[in-house]
């Protein structure tokens, strides 16, 4: 991580236990260089995303990025990637 003055989230601002049960740990966003987008407000590269709730299972290809909800907390935006194509579903 080096570029902290151009963040507009800081790493207390992610939910980490959150994002884990989604199968992203912070180490991984470290390590593929996707920390520091995602801190700054901007999208990732595509990661595996694994969303399991009661009633689905669902594993795909996503981005990621933060954004201030209207309270003013960080919002994570998952954006899927297109199999067919790798463009980006918005």
């Amino acid at each position: 991580m080096g570029k902290k003055s151009n963040y507009i989230f800081s790493e207390t601002d992610m939910d980490w236990a959150r994002l884990q049960s989604f199968g992203i740990s912070r180490q991984q966003l470290e390590d593929s260089g996707n920390l520091d987008p995602l801190l700054s407000g901007e999208e990732t590269a595509a990661l595996s995303v694994h969303l399991r709730t009661t009633v689905i299972d669902l594993t795909m290809d996503a981005t990621i990025r933060l954004v201030r909800s209207t309270d003013g907390n960080a919002l994570m935006e998952i954006n899927g990637v297109s199999p067919e194509n790798g463009s980006f579903e918005k």
